[in-house]
């Protein structure tokens, strides 16, 4: 590409050439006398001059009409554009070129063999000369067209491909798109250590975004703060946030004060982290490793704490009561409570609340946050009773993961794993299950619930989106070289699924978590 050439035009208040100087000299003026006679010879050289000052500046005129665009009148120029490679990310792509005048910036983009409508990233208002975008959202290996656009002035287009996903990311595959039913917003999971990366899925199935965790972590739960309005996560031992151009930070070390912050991490309506934690306890001779829920603010102030441990006499006391509580984690002791997910919500009265789902003790219990007594059970032969025509091994959930309560404050959903439902492990079955609660008669039953086909021993997340269908998370099947992401609606029809298929066996393949955006832009910090 051709760009053009920088003049340099001096007009006045500078230095003159010596032939200048000489034509000046011999145009003395004289104070009262008026314009002496020029010398004939000195004129034309003047007028030589200023017709040759007069031909660059018309020629500058139509460069900056005719390179990379120009306004009606001619005061802006598009200029040095060019678009490369983020070498930290496959599926980055970063654009910058320079205005003589400062303007906004924005880059229109299409694929290659698209002839179609350009898309476009937000217009950023801030007026600069020079102009960086960082264009996310993108196909692997896909050969796009980009154009810069400042003020409303289009510049030149470029072409570039995207280069191929990283080694690990597993393969996605379209199962069910029911088209105009489903949503066609961005679904965000992640995967565990080796891959230790959060993916964005669009309605076609594609892998459109993808954030490789620096510390290698495992991140599995996510959220938005509005007035930060970057993707918060948690690692095990910090919660990070992130934004769409990859650009990381730690907002609490848990670590820092001996705690983990496993499975599952909320924020407060105080803006505060409130995280799942644990430590060791020995009773009778025996290590268990008890969990915790803990809150602190910004700055690492402890506000609020809960010990399951000074609940055990409601929890069953300590005992060997399954084989999950065989489990040792080391540095800790027997997985006793094995916590997984927490949901702080409040009553009709504006009471807060916390919903805590205790895997182990195949329950979910509800915990007055202000005393921190715990207010009631759900689970098999507990304080709930059943109604409803379900056999028996299908009243009640097992090993349950991602319980919260919907809206409307008298429905839990949840993600039932299912583990030992039956005696042969091979009829086991994973599935997701809203139940109605009737805390004045004590009294449950399932409204809603939704056979996922496969089973999963471990992880699971669920969730109800705005447009009211349920949002499901596979971690893997049986095989563990499978995942998905499955959208139902209320009539427990599946509209939407997306599988993630593994290049290989790891030890640990499977996905965690789900959250819904409408656009990778909106996760930046405000």
């Amino acid at each position: 590409m051709s760009y053009p050439p920088i003049f340099i035009i001096h007009f006045e208040g500078g230095s003159n050439t010596s032939s200048e100087k000489s034509i000046l000299k011999d145009m003395e003026i004289k104070r009262g006398k008026g314009l002496q006679e020029m010398p004939k010879k000195g004129f034309v050289s003047l007028l030589r001059v200023s017709i040759i000052r007069l031909l660059i500046l018309l020629l500058l005129l139509i460069l900056l009409s005719c390179y990379g665009g120009a306004g009606n009148d001619g005061s802006l120029m598009i200029y040095d554009f060019t678009v490369y490679h983020d070498e930290q990310n496959a599926l980055r792509i970063i654009a910058e070129w320079k205005t003589l005048q400062p303007a906004d910036s924005k880059i229109e983009y299409r694929e290659f063999m698209d002839s179609g409508n350009w898309m476009s990233t937000p217009i950023n208002n801030l007026k600069v000369t020079d102009h960086k975008v960082i264009i996310v959202g993108l196909h692997p290996e896909t050969h796009y067209v980009f154009r810069p656009v400042s003020d409303n002035i289009t510049g030149d287009e470029v072409t570039i491909s995207t280069k191929e996903m990283p080694e690990l990311l597993p393969q996605t595959q379209l199962v069910v798109n029911m088209s105009g039913t489903s949503s066609n917003d961005l679904t965000i999971g992640g995967f565990p250590s080796p891959i230790s990366t959060i993916v964005a899925v669009n309605g076609e199935g594609r892998i459109v975004w993808y954030h490789e965790d620096s510390n290698n972590g495992d991140p599995g739960d996510f959220s938005v703060i509005d007035e930060d309005g970057r993707l918060i996560y948690n690692l095990f031992k910090i919660i990070k946030a992130v934004d769409f151009m990859g650009n990381e930070e730690v907002l609490l070390n848990v670590q820092s004060f001996g705690e983990v912050c496993h499975h599952d991490f909320l924020i407060t309506p105080q803006g505060n982290y409130m995280y799942l934690s644990r430590s060791m306890v020995v009773v009778n001779d025996r290590e268990w490793c008890v969990d915790e829920i803990v809150e602190r603010d910004k700055d690492g102030g402890e506000v609020w704490r809960w010990r399951s441990r000074e609940h055990a006499d409601k929890l069953g006391g300590f005992v060997e009561g399954n084989v999950w509580q065989e489990e040792y984690i080391d540095g800790c002791g027997y997985d006793w409570t094995h916590c997984n997910s927490i949901d702080l919500k409040k009553d009709r009265e504006g009471k807060q609340f916390i919903i805590l789902s205790v895997r182990n003790l195949n329950r979910v219990i509800k915990i007055d946050y202000h005393s921190g007594e715990i207010i009631w059970q759900l689970g098999d032969d507990l304080d709930f009773e059943f109604i409803g025509s379900e056999p028996e091994e299908l009243q009640w959930f097992r090993c349950q993961h991602s319980a919260s309560y919907l809206p409307d404050v008298s429905s839990i959903l949840l993600f039932d794993n299912g583990n030992e439902r039956y005696e042969i492990d091979t009829d086991d079955f994973s599935r997701a299950v809203i139940y109605k609660i009737d805390e004045e008669n004590m009294t449950a039953e399932i409204t809603w619930k939704y056979d996922i086909q496969s089973f999963a021993g471990h992880a699971g997340a669920v969730q109800r989106l705005s447009n009211g269908n349920i949002l499901i998370t596979l971690p893997t099947d049986r095989s563990m070289m499978r995942s998905a992401f499955i959208e139902v609606d209320e009539s427990e029809e599946r509209l939407w699924q997306v599988e993630f298929i593994y290049p290989q066996a790891l030890a640990y393949n499977f996905l965690l978590g789900n959250m819904r955006i409408s656009s990778l832009y909106d996760l930046y910090k405000k």
